[in-house]
């Protein structure tokens, strides 16, 4: 049975962002303009195929706060949003629907909107997403052009475009940008294209909006962590930047794992876009495929730690690969990039300490460093 409309979250009573500058003023009318468009586009897969797009209260929330808060000049406050947020939780139809709306909702004579990624693959999964809505609504089908073979959308109105490209573009200039639409920021191998895309490139337009959508990653010296990093000392109160608009979505570090409260906080669509269910499974499973699909950057760490300590002992080393993984799955979903990141501080320099192993019966990392020859415990789930 699908799910009826009435059985999605919704934003009780909107309260403007605290990052709203000071002169800054929330407008309603264009936040309910930017609502109603997307409640008019249709979902494109699943048990939500056909449905109207009914935003999420936490959805909801972003939409109205970079629509709706302007400045004393009546433009946009934040040029910039960057939102974290683990698997299934509605990402890529909500960054179809924002193209969408950047391209054919905004007011914007001859819009340059474009999708970004690591490669065209990854770039057309928003565009399909995006085209399938077109196709679904009678409005946008009757002004919207889609070329599928060019992964372009022409609204026909205004002359704007909405335009896949990938990071092997990330060496032209020349764009005249209005919006643009990262999806999964942490696979760019370098930073050339975000920079081509985010640093002058909308200088001609009023107000052009970078929406950067992405999991959390593990390489601590991409530019999806600069960024990530930004975000955090924004929220944290240790940077202000007006124009920069940061949601992540995660468990801190004191949080009990166990505790459903806990799994709604850091999978913001638990009950929705994700079963509640599904996600017990995965906190805490013995599936090797999932345990391989979700722990491959953690694994290929714990290797080249524990390869050397049991080289003549194959048959040990695979149960301790097996216990850390199960241990530390559990935690995957809650806080992906706090465990990634302690992970990587532990192996990434093996002159600060003399050995890592497991501890069976208390199921933690033990590190022996160097320096002082007293142990410390690495808490299980990091």
């Amino acid at each position: 049975m699908r799910k009826e409309a009435a059985d999605i979250r919704k934003l009780k009573k909107y309260k403007p962002t605290r990052f709203m500058a000071e002169g800054s003023a929330y407008n309603r009318d264009l936040a309910d303009l930017a609502v109603s468009f997307i409640g008019c586009l249709k979902h494109t897969k699943g048990e939500w195929y056909g449905q109207n797009f009914e935003l999420i209260d936490w959805q909801e929330q972003i939409i109205r706060d970079i629509f709706g808060v302007l400045k004393p000049n009546g433009y946009r406050q934040f040029n910039t949003a960057y939102i974290e947020i683990p698997k299934k939780q509605g990402k890529s139809e909500l960054a179809a629907a924002v193209a969408l709306l950047l391209t054919c909702g905004d007011g914007e004579e001859r819009a340059e909107v474009y999708g970004c990624a690591a490669d065209r693959q990854q770039a057309s999964i928003v565009f399909n997403v995006a085209a399938d809505m077109v196709r679904m609504c009678p409005a946008l089908s009757k002004r919207v052009k889609i070329l599928d073979s060019q992964k372009r959308l022409i609204y026909q109105p205004t002359g704007s475009i909405y335009q896949v490209l990938s990071a092997d573009v990330g060496n032209k200039h020349g764009f005249n940008t209005h919006g643009v639409v990262f999806d999964e920021l942490h696979t760019q191998p370098n930073r050339k294209l975000f920079d081509v895309m985010t640093k002058g490139s909308g200088d001609a337009r009023m107000q052009p909006l970078y929406f950067l959508i992405t999991t959390a990653g593990n390489d601590t010296k991409s530019i999806c962590y600069e960024i990530h990093q930004k975000a955090k000392d924004i929220i944290e109160g240790r940077k202000i930047d007006h124009t920069f608009y940061p949601v992540i979505y995660g468990a801190e570090e004191s949080d009990d794992w166990t505790d459903p409260k806990v799994w709604k906080k850091a999978n913001p669509s638990l009950g929705i876009t994700v079963g509640i269910d599904k996600v017990k499974a995965a906190l805490d499973t013995d599936d090797k495929n999932i345990r391989e699909e979700r722990l491959l950057p953690i694994t290929d760490a714990i290797h080249a730690k524990y390869d050397e300590e049991y080289a003549d002992q194959p048959t040990l080393l695979g149960e301790v690969i097996y216990k850390a993984q199960k241990v530390i799955v559990r935690r995957w979903l809650l806080d992906e990039q706090k465990r990634v990141d302690t992970l990587l501080r532990l192996t990434r320099n093996t002159d600060d300490c003399r050995s890592v192993h497991f501890d069976f019966n208390h199921e933690k990392l033990v590190v022996e460093e160097k320096q002082n020859v007293d142990k410390f415990n690495i808490k299980c789930y990091f």
